[in-house]
């Protein structure tokens, strides 16, 4: 990883965690997956965390925005980067894709569609990869952000 983007990162974020008077630790890690590169950003904070997931993570999405906008708008590669606050993102992932998979059993089941819970894009695209492997199931996303939605139907039988 660029190693001036992964210093400005630790930078601002433990400053950001001074200010807001919260002790904590920042690991960032860095991964290629399919060309793109992936940058995480996970940051443990043992008291008051809820200041960055309450209000639907309001303040954990400005504090990704922010981070993103470090890598810069005229940068010549595309970075994914992801930030994390006491892995709260990565299990409410882990809750939708097992949400999803249980709800994709039972249209299988009764044939019925039905509409999951408003989700990031992040968490709708992690559904829709996840259940695209799930034979006789199709999903699509109806609404607008923030309150966009998958529906999981019963694929059309092909003759």
């Amino acid at each position: 990883m660029d190693t001036t983007l992964r210093e400005a990162i630790q930078q601002f974020i433990s400053a950001t965690l001074r200010l807001m008077q919260l002790e904590g630790t920042v690991d960032i890690q860095e991964n290629i997956r399919d060309g793109l590169r992936e940058i995480s950003v996970a940051i443990t904070v043992p008291d008051h965390a809820e200041v960055f997931i309450e209000r639907n993570s309001q303040a954990l999405d400005a504090l990704e925005h922010v981070v993103r906008l470090m890598h810069g708008r005229d940068a010549t590669d595309r970075v994914a980067i992801s930030v994390d606050v006491n892995r709260h993102r990565h299990m409410r992932l882990e809750r939708a894709i097992t949400l999803a998979q249980q709800t994709a059993e039972r249209v299988r089941a009764t044939g019925q569609a039905e509409t999951l819970m408003a989700m990031s894009s992040q968490e709708r695209r992690a559904v829709h990869t996840t259940l695209a492997a799930y034979p006789g199931i199709t999903t699509e996303s109806v609404g607008q952000e923030p309150t966009r939605r998958i529906v999981i139907k019963a694929a059309p039988i092909a003759e």
